[in-house]
């Protein structure tokens, strides 16, 4: 029961960044979204299994929130682009420490 419920949460949040990324690229937006979003949510994942360090899953929680926010709300195209670049830039950080670190 816990694994499906994490499955479906991780569900909504791929969603959730899959029409994000369209927003921004309109050609192959969804497809490269739901690609985007499932790195994402893998990552967060991985990060779990790996014990990463403790400030990694807090900040990648605050960016998963941050991005249901930008869902729901109407803000501006800006923060949003931003915030997709925050997200696979900090991605592309964890992989490294996960792969680097000890």
């Amino acid at each position: 029961m816990i694994f499906l419920t994490l499955v479906g949460a991780l569900s909504i949040l791929v969603h959730h960044v899959a029409h994000l990324v369209n927003q921004v690229e309109t050609t192959d937006g969804l497809l490269l979204g739901y690609v985007f979003g499932n790195v994402s949510e893998l990552t967060a994942l991985l990060l779990t299994i790996h014990r990463a360090k403790k400030y990694m899953l807090p900040v990648f929680a605050f960016v998963q929130a941050w991005i249901n926010v930008i869902y729901y709300c109407e803000l501006p195209l800006i923060l949003t682009k931003l915030t997709l670049f925050i997200l696979i830039a900090f991605v592309i950080f964890c992989y490294s420490e996960i792969h680097v670190t000890p």
